[in-house]
C-alpha cells in the first residue's frame, strides 16, 4: 500500500506539471509576440503567476514522502525490481525542446520560411506608430510583394551555397546582395516591361524604379541590421547572438529571432521597392489603380503620405537612430497576429556611437546630461514639494485658522450687546 500510494502520488505531480508546463509554454510565446494591447498582456501576465503558484502548489502538496533508510542489503535490489511509474501525458500537450535540432541548413530554412509564410496569412495592417511605404499598397498587392521577397530571399540563399561563400566573405558582398536581391524583387513586382502614361509620353517604370538605386541603398537597404547573421544562420547555422544573448542553432529560440530578422528583411526590402515609385510616379492613375489602397488615392492623402513618410526619414535620422545607437538597440518590423508591428533587441553599437557627429552626437549628449541630471533634479523637485506643503499645512494653515478664529471672535462679541439691547 505504501509503494501504491508513493506512485499515485508521483503520477498525480508530474501529470499535472506536464500540463501546467505546456500551458505555460503557451503563455509564455503570446507574452512575447509584440503589438499586444496592454489588457490583454496583463491578463496573460496573470495566467502566468497563476501557473506558477499552481505548479508550486502541486510540486509542494504531492511530494513523494521519502521512505527511511534501512541498512539491510537485500532493500535496494527489492527497489530495483519496482517498476518505474508511468506518466500519461494527452497527446495534444506539446512541449518545445530547448535542445538544438540536428536539422540540416536546407531543413533548418524550410522550418524558418514555411513559419514566417503562416504569419503572411494574418493581416498586414500596420498597427505601429511609424507610417512604412508599403501601407499606402492594398492588402493583396502588400501580400504580394511580402511573397515574392521571401521566394527571391530563398533563391539567392539556394545561389550563395552553389557558389560555395565563405562566411567571412558575406559581411563584403552585403550591399551587393541586398541591391540584387532589390532589383530582381522590383523588376518582377512592377513587370519588365510594363508602362505608364507620363505626360504625352510612355514609359516603362521598371527604368524609373532602377534610377533611385543610390539612394535606396544608402537610406533603407544598408540600415537594415544583422543580415549578416541571419545569412550566417541559414547558410552556416552559426549561432545566434541576439540580446546579449548565446542561442544554440537549430533550438527554438534560435529560430524565433532568426524569423524576426528575416520578416525585418522582408518588410525593409517591400519598403525599399514602393519607395521610388512614390517619388517619381505616385500621383499617376495607373498606379493608383493597380496598387494602391482605395482609402489612400486621392492627390491630397498621397501627398499626406508623402509628407510623413519624409518626416519619418528626417527624425529618424536626427533623433531616433541616434537615440537607439546610444541604447544599443536594434528597431525591428515584424508580423503579429494583429498586424505589422515594432519590436526592438539589444545590439553592441559602440563603433556606430563614436562615429556620431553634429545633431546627431548633441541628441546623445543631451541623452546623457538628462540622465545624470534628472535624479537630482527629482530629489530636489521632491524636497521643494515638501516644503510648500508644509508651509501651506503648517504656517499658512495655522494663521488661516486664527484669523477665521478672530472672525468668529468678533461675530460673537457683537451679537451679545445686541442680545443685552433687545433685553432692555
Amino acid at each position: 500500500p505504501y509503494h501504491f500510494f508513493t506512485r499515485l502520488l508521483e503520477n498525480l505531480r508530474l501529470s499535472g506539471n506536464a500540463q501546467i508546463d505546456a500551458n505555460l509554454a503557451a503563455v509564455t510565446a503570446k507574452l512575447q509576440i509584440p503589438g499586444q494591447p496592454i489588457l490583454e498582456r496583463a491578463v496573460l501576465a496573470g495566467q502566468r503567476r497563476e501557473l506558477l503558484a499552481a505548479r508550486w502548489l502541486i510540486n509542494h502538496l504531492l511530494a513523494t514522502p521519502q521512505p527511511r533508510q534501512i541498512n539491510d542489503q537485500s532493500q535496494p535490489q527489492a527497489a530495483e525490481q519496482l517498476p518505474l511509474p508511468v506518466v500519461n501525458i494527452p497527446s495534444d500537450r506539446t512541449i518545445t525542446p530547448n535542445t538544438p535540432s540536428l536539422l540540416s541548413p536546407r531543413a533548418l530554412q524550410a522550418t524558418i520560411f514555411t513559419s514566417c509564410l503562416n504569419k503572411l496569412q494574418s493581416p498586414l495592417q500596420n498597427v505601429t506608430d511609424v507610417s512604412l511605404e508599403i501601407d499606402i499598397l492594398r492588402p493583396d498587392k502588400k501580400r504580394e510583394l511580402l511573397y515574392l521577397i521571401l521566394q527571391k530571399v530563398a533563391d539567392t540563399l539556394d545561389d550563395l551555397r552553389n557558389s560555395q561563400i565563405e562566411i567571412r566573405q558575406l559581411s563584403d558582398i552585403k550591399s551587393a546582395i541586398l541591391h540584387e536581391l532589390w532589383k530582381e524583387v522590383s523588376t518582377e513586382f512592377f513587370g519588365k516591361f510594363s508602362r505608364v502614361r507620363f505626360g504625352n509620353n510612355q514609359i516603362e517604370i521598371i527604368n524609373v524604379i532602377l534610377q533611385s538605386s543610390g539612394v535606396v541603398q544608402t537610406g533603407i537597404l544598408n540600415q537594415i541590421p544583422l543580415v549578416v547573421d541571419l545569412f550566417s544562420y541559414l547558410l552556416f547555422q552559426t549561432d545566434l547572438i541576439i540580446d546579449n544573448t548565446n542561442y544554440s542553432a537549430g533550438s527554438f529560440e534560435a529560430n524565433q529571432q532568426a524569423e524576426m530578422l528575416l520578416e525585418n528583411l522582408l518588410i525593409q526590402v517591400g519598403n525599399a521597392v514602393v519607395q521610388p515609385l512614390l517619388n517619381y510616379l505616385g500621383d499617376i492613375e495607373d498606379i493608383k489603380q493597380n496598387f494602391y489602397d482605395r482609402k489612400l488615392i486621392s492627390t491630397r492623402e498621397i501627398e499626406r503620405f508623402r509628407n510623413s513618410l519624409s518626416w519619418k526619414y528626417r527624425i529618424k535620422n536626427l533623433v531616433t537612430e541616434p537615440k537607439a545607437i546610444f541604447e544599443s538597440r536594434y528597431d525591428l518590423f515584424v508580423f503579429a497576429p494583429r498586424g505589422i508591428a515594432k519590436t526592438s533587441i539589444y545590439a553592441p553599437r559602440r563603433q556606430e556611437l563614436a562615429e556620431l557627429s553634429g545633431i546627431r552626437l548633441w541628441v546623445t549628449l543631451g541623452l546623457e546630461f538628462g540622465d545624470a541630471i534628472a535624479p537630482r533634479l527629482q530629489s530636489l523637485l521632491s524636497f521643494l514639494g515638501s516644503g510648500v506643503v508644509f508651509v501651506l499645512t503648517k504656517i499658512v494653515g495655522r494663521g488661516l485658522g486664527l484669523i477665521v478664529r478672530g472672525i468668529l471672535q468678533g461675530i460673537g462679541s457683537v451679537s451679545l450687546p445686541e442680545g443685552k439691547n433687545k433685553k432692555s
